[in-house]
Parts: structure tokens; C-alpha cells; sequence
């Protein structure tokens, strides 16, 4: 079975998020999508981040009728800070599964700069999204096992730093976030500072 996974600080979860990962369900580039929210972020130290039980129920309500998107907490039980490489060889040692890391275009130019990143690209594969993918000028030659998939659609555009903002200032978030997590984040008072 072919498990995509998506992982990131989902502060909060977003409508993108969620698009990414059943498009390509939907499309049959994986079977089914794990979601994996970092627990100790390795290279954004001095960005604050939301309590990962926070962060993980807000997932939980967001997907819990997508039969086909699963969640891992299994950063939280690994040493700090979170590294891809061994998320994924973590993942691999409970499950038979071919796992596949899904990045967008944006990371993919600094992915040399990841903890074992040479690692990371011979033995997973890793599928590339973007708006609009132009295969000729989108692969590093330092990569291999690449997978583009392009995903047409302004969704994948939202930021979560850009919803926490529009929280802070009293705007509305209406169809940037599930409406489950809207309601969460609203009723938790969240993102106001």
C-alpha cells in the first residue's frame, strides 16, 4: 500500500492542507495520506508554536470522516527536535506500507539543506505538488525518486500564517479552515495574541 505523508506544524490544519491530501487520494498517486504534526520543529526554533494536543485534536475533528486520511502522533514519542528522516524510518518500522513523503515545490529547492536529506531521496519517494509544475525546470539534480504532481488550485495557496493573523485581527477565516476547525479554534479563543 502506498501511504503519502504530509507532515508540517498544522497551526491550525487548513483547508489546503486538506486538499493536498485528498487530491491525491482522489487521483490514485497514493492509496491513503498520513498527517503528521511536528512536535518540536527543527529548524523553526523561534517561531511559537501551538500546544501539539491543540494542534493534534484540530486535526482529528478536521479529517474524522475521511476514511482514507490517517493521523500519527509519532513525533511526539520521538527525540526532539522532529527530523523527516526519522519520522519516516520510524513509520516503516511499524508498518509494511511504501511510504512517500509529500513536500510542496517551495521546499523542494532547500531540500539539500535537510537532516539526511540524501538519505531522505534513496529510499523514499518523495512527490512534489505545486499550482503549476513545469517538469523541466523543477527537479534539482542532487534528487532522485521524484514524483510531480500538479494540483491546480488557489486552495493549496492559503497559509496558516496567514489564518492565525486574520484570527488575531478579528477577520473572519470562513473556507481558509474546515468549519469543525473554525468553530474549534473560535471557541478556544486561539490566535488572539
Amino acid at each position: 500500500m502506498k501511504t503519502g505523508v504530509l507532515g508540517g506544524t498544522f497551526d491550525p490544519f487548513h483547508c489546503g492542507h486538506l486538499y493536498i491530501a485528498t487530491e491525491l487520494i482522489k487521483r490514485k498517486v497514493v492509496d491513503n495520506v498520513c498527517l503528521v504534526p511536528t512536535y518540536s520543529h527543527a529548524h523553526k526554533t523561534d517561531e511559537k508554536i501551538t500546544d501539539f494536543n491543540i494542534r493534534l485534536e484540530m486535526l482529528e475533528i478536521a479529517v474524522k470522516n475521511e476514511k482514507k486520511i490517517l493521523i500519527s502522533d509519532i513525533e511526539s514519542r520521538m527525540e526532539k527536535p522532529s527530523y523527516t528522516y526519522k519520522t519516516l524510518k520510524k513509520l516503516s518500522e511499524f508498518s509494511e506500507n511504501d511510504f512517500y513523503l509529500i513536500i510542496g515545490k517551495d521546499q523542494l529547492w532547500n531540500f539539500n539543506k535537510w537532516y539526511k536529506w540524501k538519505e531522505i531521496s534513496q529510499e523514499f519517494k518523495i512527490i512534489v505538488f505545486d499550482r503549476e509544475i513545469n517538469q523541466t525546470d523543477i527537479q534539482p539534480d542532487f534528487l532522485e525518486n521524484l514524483l510531480y504532481t500538479e494540483i491546480l488550485s488557489d486552495k493549496i495557496q492559503i497559509s496558516s500564517t496567514d489564518i492565525r493573523e486574520k484570527v488575531k485581527c478579528g477577520k473572519s477565516i470562513k473556507g481558509l479552515v474546515p468549519e469543525v476547525v473554525e468553530k474549534y479554534i473560535l471557541k478556544n479563543g486561539l490566535y488572539k495574541q
